[in-house]
């Protein structure tokens, strides 16, 4: 059945992303061709910048015996493969941070109780950092005065929406993350074997959650702020983006809309991909800017451009630790 349903839901994707493109013309789309020639590729290499405060906002979670050990630059590689193998997971992109855990234990020697607390702690300041990002870019859109008066009110609900969805995080995890969790799939008859990959004991790690809340807040609230970086950043990129296609926007309405793509992916989890409704919602943003439709899907087209090539990338990296790890075990042999 879950196979079923993650075809199902891919095919209800591709026909979304088909009837956006079918209603924009695909002709305009050939826009982005002129975009990125010449120099104009290099607005992919922004990612890069993206992700270095994402990094360090991880960073500075680990026990501090661990933190003076870490090797940035080969946790910044890491991060890049783990993100590489949520690119490509359907639905909740968590395949990437049981990997993260396990390469960070293998290459940096990190002790896996330490590295799956911080990938908790890190994805959580990162949720954190996404909702205050998406919060505030919802009160500033609500007030814009061509937003019909539906769309505001959506903006409105879903802004409720993400504050008591951060309040009930930081309750769930000072209660106890995994075995919440646990509590709640069992409930509904579902198996809890995804929580037990780790292969060690999660009531120690949501000891280990609820001690960083009782002592280490501190921290946590730098890890946010590093990552509310990240997202802020991200509409730069938008800027940029926008600025070859031919669109005259402001830095702040960039990272404006950047929080509204944000929440749209984060609606439509469920869809593979985001396809059809990433492309969608640009173009209905982008319209109601006042900008060409298409120059939405023509944006959303270009940001998964970028994606492929990183998550390509992260592949890469992640053969290159498995052939060291190979070479590694053949000289200790």
């Amino acid at each position: 059945m879950k196979r079923i349903l993650q075809a199902f839901l891919f095919i209800i994707g591709i026909v979304l992303f088909a009837f956006v493109i079918k209603a924009v013309g695909f002709e305009r789309l050939t826009v982005i061709f002129p975009a990125l020639a010449g120099w104009g590729w290099t607005v992919f290499l922004f990612y890069l910048f993206m992700c270095f405060w994402d990094v360090l906002g991880w960073r500075i979670l680990f026990d501090h015996q661990w933190i003076k050990k870490l090797n940035l630059w080969k946790l910044y590689w890491i991060r890049m493969v783990g993100e590489a193998v949520n690119n490509i997971t359907p639905f909740i992109d968590v395949a990437g941070e049981f990997l993260k855990v396990v390469l960070v234990e293998k290459q940096l020697h990190v002790a896996k109780k330490s590295a799956v607390a911080a990938g908790v702690m890190s994805r959580s300041a990162l949720l954190f950092a996404e909702i205050i990002f998406v919060v505030a870019g919802l009160a500033f859109a609500s007030f814009v005065p061509s937003v019909p008066g539906i769309l505001r009110v959506a903006l409105i609900a879903a802004f409720i929406f993400c504050i008591a969805a951060g309040v009930l995080l930081i309750r769930t995890q000072k209660k106890g993350l995994f075995m919440t969790l646990i509590s709640w799939v069992e409930h509904f008859g579902i198996d809890p074997k995804i929580f037990i990959r780790f292969h060690t004991s999660l009531q120690v790690i949501d000891l280990e959650i609820a001690k960083f809340y009782r002592h280490e807040v501190g921290r946590l609230w730098v890890s946010i702020g590093l990552h509310l970086i990240g997202w802020v950043s991200g509409g730069f990129e938008i800027f940029f983006m926008l600025r070859l296609l031919g669109v005259e926007v402001s830095l702040f309405e960039a990272v404006i809309l950047e929080s509204m793509i944000q929440l749209i992916c984060t609606a439509s989890f469920f869809i593979p991909g985001n396809l059809g409704v990433q492309e969608g919602g640009l173009a209905l943003i982008l319209g109601v800017m006042g900008v060409q439709p298409s120059l939405g899907v023509a944006l959303s087209l270009m940001k998964r451009a970028r994606q492929i090539i990183w998550t390509g990338i992260g592949f890469f990296v992640w053969g290159i630790f498995q052939l060291n790890d190979l070479k590694t075990v053949g000289t200790k042999s």
